[in-house]
Order: C-alpha cells, then structure tokens, then sequence
C-alpha cells in the first residue's frame, strides 16, 4: 500500500494499491450488483476483515456497498452523513474513468480538486457536516465500479 495524506482541502488520505491481487481477484469473483441500481449493499467476511484490519476498525458497525454508476451520469456536491464515521471508496472498474471531486462547500465554484481515478486506488476520509463536501462522476462510455465501506455508530 502506498499512503499519502492531505489536508486540504480538509483531512483526507489516498492510498494506491490498497487491495492485495488475491483480494482484487477474490472481489472480482463476487456476485457483481444489479446494474438497474445504483448502490447496493453486499456482505463478504473477507473483505470487511480487510477494511476492519487495514482501517484499525476491528468491531466497529459498518457497512459494505458496491456503487454502479452508469455512464455520462453525476452525483451531486454533498457532505457526510453524521451516522458515517468513516468513508472508503476503492475504484474497482473500469480502467479509465472519473474519480472523486472535492470541494470547500457545496457548490460547483468550490472545486478545489479530483481524487484521480485509478484502478486499486482508496479515497479515505472522516466525514464532517458542512465540510466534507464531494462528488462523484461518470463522463465515461463504460459503467463506474467502486467499493464504499462505511464505519457507522
């Protein structure tokens, strides 16, 4: 794994190669989400002991999703849900495509930059109402696949 901490625009880490290949592999085997929905929970004991021994998060209640964005679509500039404590979204798919967008507040004058988007790569931070602002996109012809665990009371 390689880290790298930011603190602007607020606090925040980017970690290349955060998934082992055998991890990588195993998650490619996984049942893949109903493409009609754009976010949909999934359970795997390997992969949350992954998150939870990475993230130092061993008994914490958390929360896996696969997020499916379809292409030329976009999420719109948003903060954190209290309950979340702790947000990790790893691109999964495809090759090329559009990372994460953040911002100094909500709207789209605020850009201050993109979380690149690279195969393998986490996006982590502790989400923090009325800062914590981001986004997400799909500019691309092919789906937009990432993992998102959440860390939650």
């Amino acid at each position: 794994m390689d880290i790298t901490y930011y603190k602007k625009p607020w606090r925040h880490a980017v970690i290349d190669n955060f998934f082992s290949e055998d991890l990588l592999n195993h998650i490619s085997k996984l049942e893949k989400p109903d493409v009609t929905k754009r976010v949909q929970r999934f359970k795997d004991e390997l992969v949350s002991e992954y998150f939870q021994n990475a993230l130092d998060q061993q008994g914490k209640n958390h929360y896996l999703e696969f997020n499916h964005m379809q292409p030329h679509t976009e999420y719109q500039i948003h903060d954190e849900a209290p309950s979340k404590k702790l947000s990790v979204v790893v691109y999964i798919s495809p090759e090329i495509s559009d990372g994460t967008y953040v911002y100094t507040g909500s709207r789209k004058l605020s850009f201050v930059k993109e979380i690149a988007w690279k195969v393998n790569r986490a996006f982590i931070f502790k989400g923090i109402q009325g800062v914590t602002w981001h986004s997400f996109a799909n500019k691309q012809d092919l789906p937009r696949l990432t993992i998102n665990y959440f860390a939650t009371d």
